[in-house]
């Protein structure tokens, strides 16, 4: 089984894909595909420059790039979770290998203040304000986070607690297993 997910930043995605991978599945995070090249050259991982090698390597190998990346590791079987899935076309190539598409959402204040949290316990992001969150928001977005949304097989808003996202979880790997 392999469930691709996508979202917002802050809606749940990391929390989302680490219940999953307590639940036995094994992890790949396209994001972390970009922290490992950017430090293979030696450049400091920010958003920013992870923005900047998404788009360049999008740009220059198609907009699947960073899926089929992920694929090297995937095509061994078993249960994966492949989180930061930002375009439709990385979406589409892992549906195309048979993934389904769990989109996270969640009201904007809400992803703000878990990526402030994020921030501070954790050292990942660096919103200087509300706009400059909204701003890159706006980027992940334009990417295709939106267009992606609207083709998922399970869409989750995340409003709730930890408890009720592991719950959600439960019954989406419930569903898709008894789809065989």
């Amino acid at each position: 089984m392999i469930i691709a997910v996508t979202g917002t930043i802050g809606a749940g995605e990391t929390a989302f894909r680490d219940i999953l991978v307590k639940k036995g599945f094994k992890q790949v995070s396209l994001s972390d595909i970009l922290r490992e090249k950017l430090k293979g050259m030696e450049k400091e991982v920010t958003r920013d420059n992870l923005r900047w090698l998404g788009d360049k390597l999008r740009e220059e190998e198609g907009g699947a790039a960073l899926a089929k990346l992920a694929w090297k590791k995937i095509s061994a079987g078993g249960n994966w979770v492949v989180d930061s899935v930002m375009s439709v076309e990385e979406m589409n190539f892992l549906r195309e290998k048979g993934a389904y598409a769990v989109g996270i959402t969640a009201p904007e204040m809400a992803r703000y203040e878990r990526s402030v949290k994020r921030k501070e316990t954790e050292g990942q992001d660096s919103f200087k304000s509300f706009e400059d969150f909204l701003q890159t928001d706006a980027h992940d977005r334009t990417i295709g986070v939106d267009d992606i949304m609207e083709n998922v097989d399970f869409v989750i808003n995340n409003d709730g607690t930890l408890e009720d996202l592991e719950a959600i979880a439960d019954m989406i790997v419930e569903t898709i297993s008894s789809r065989g």
